[in-house]
């Protein structure tokens, strides 16, 4: 998963201050050290850096310039996970024709596709997947034209997860496009003559741009392309109907808390969706605590909500580090996203960093609500923590179910034995509850069930990891069956 965005003026005016900013508000979603960001206007070479966004593109919008260009901010799922090779955006050729890529998704299916892409005489620069849906997308236009080849390559990846924004240099072309199930949201905007694209809605409307006043911004939908060159601005819906399927984790941990997106209850916010589960969560297994406690920013509503179907107090106890504080010897910054990090050493320094603030919960029955439990590394250490700051009893509730399959469409998560509920032999909550009660040493533990997530998020979204509609097992669309030579 990554963050990504574009934008472009027909009437020529400069966007690079405009994608620079909206970059920067998508933060939340990857750029962190060692992945790399990356800005193009369709010109060589690209401008990569392994600086946090934050540094980078303001620096990169005073000396670069263009009517058009496209933002990534990396968070590895497919590939190598440091270098600046594989930092967004990626660079196709294919037959005399270039297109400057970033996407945010991933192709399960990558490393036959690869296969299949060399074997078709494109060679390859960078170990992601982005580079050969690249490819693939390219050789289609390049036979069919852009909306003919955009719907051949639909057809052909099935079930990947693609949000894609991209550079068509030789065209003075800006496409956009949206997977058939949507599994990753992308937005437009419109002021004026200019067109921004980004992963969120805040990032189009953070009004920190007023030479671009934002008059409207929408959804792209499943199927859909988006065309923008000078003669200005053409969408296309390759299906009439398609299927939904967004990520539910967009909701419980990645997206921004004022971002909001399409479900079958409406247009809801992330923050709210999240308020909305922690009173389900009360509703599901309340706990006798004296006192709630969140866990970082993600879990914040959750506890919210929890609290006031509880008549609970609610007190930030164990709040994150702020602000970047970098040790050389850790290659980690304190206020990094734990659950982004690349590995487990990063991961448990980044847990442990917490400012313990023992007075309000020493004595107490602690409630601890956090926004999911993947790995384990987090809650385990901050149960410990609790303790340690004289906790009388720690009761832990989470916002998601147990989550048991790795995730193949754009959450970094490769296989299942890093799962901690992946050892849960049975579907029964209360069964889940239990195991994780006795591993982590929590007084009581309480997941999110499947049917309360369903009440609160809607019916079109994706639980694929949660083993809704997925049985672990990853299959090849036709065209790379038969070049494997599977009947």
């Amino acid at each position: 998963m990554c963050g990504i965005t574009g934008a472009y003026s027909v009437d020529g005016r400069n966007v690079i201050p405009l994608i620079s900013t909206a970059a920067q508000m998508l933060q939340n979603r990857g750029g962190l050290h060692p992945q790399g960001v990356g800005i193009s206007n369709g010109t060589l070479p690209i401008e990569k850096s392994l600086d946090p966004p934050y540094e980078f593109f303001p620096n990169i919008s005073g000396r670069l310039s263009g009517h058009m260009g496209v933002a990534g901010l990396r968070y590895g799922t497919e590939g190598g996970r440091s270098g600046m090779v594989n930092a967004p955006p990626i660079v196709v050729g294919y037959k005399g024709m270039s297109l400057h890529i970033v996407h945010n998704g991933n192709v399960p299916y990558a490393d036959v596709l690869r296969q299949y892409m060399e074997r078709d005489g494109y060679h390859h620069t960078t170990t992601t997947d982005t580079e050969s849906l690249g490819a693939l997308w390219l050789r289609e236009i390049s036979q069919h034209g852009i909306e003919n080849g955009t719907k051949k390559l639909m057809k052909e990846l099935e079930d990947s997860a693609y949000a894609v924004v991209a550079l068509l240099p030789e065209q003075n072309t800006l496409l956009a496009i949206q997977d058939p199930k949507n599994y990753r949201p992308l937005f437009f905007g419109q002021s004026g003559a200019t067109y921004v694209f980004a992963s969120e809605e805040p990032a189009i409307h953070n009004g920190l741009c007023p030479d671009f006043p934002i008059q409207k911004i929408e959804e792209i939908g499943p199927t859909q392309l988006i065309v923008v060159n000078k003669g200005g601005i053409r969408t296309h819906t390759i299906e009439s109907h398609p299927n939904r399927s967004l990520c539910h984790f967009e909701f419980i941990y990645f997206a921004r808390p004022d971002s909001s997106f399409t479900t079958t209850n409406g247009n809801l916010r992330v923050a709210v969706a999240r308020y909305r589960l922690g009173e389900k969560l009360h509703e599901i297994c309340p706990a006798d605590v004296d006192v709630i406690v969140p866990d970082s920013e993600s879990g914040d509503y959750v506890a919210m909500g929890f609290a006031a179907q509880a008549g609970t107090l609610y007190i930030k106890a164990m709040p994150k580090e702020r602000f970047p504080v970098k040790l050389a010897d850790r290659g980690v910054s304190l206020s990094q996203r734990g659950f982004m990090t690349d590995n487990l050493q990063k991961r448990q320094f980044i847990a442990g960093n917490r400012l313990l603030l023992e007075e309000f919960v020493s004595g107490k029955r602690v409630g601890y609500l956090t926004d999911s439990v993947v790995r384990g590394t987090t809650i385990g250490r901050n149960i410990e923590l609790l303790k340690k700051m004289n906790a009388k009893e720690v009761h832990i509730r989470v916002s998601d179910p147990p989550i048991k399959y790795a995730c193949h469409w754009g959450i970094d998560f490769r296989g299942a034995e890093e799962l901690i509920a992946s050892q849960i032999a049975s579907d029964d909550i209360k069964v889940a509850n239990e195991y994780m009660r006795q591993l982590t040493g929590a007084d009581s533990w309480g997941y999110m069930t499947i049917e309360g997530l369903q009440e609160v998020l809607g019916e079109e979204i994706c639980m694929k990891c949660l083993g809704i509609g997925f049985d672990g097992k990853i299959e090849a669309p036709n065209f790379l069956k038969e070049f494997q030579g599977v009947k």
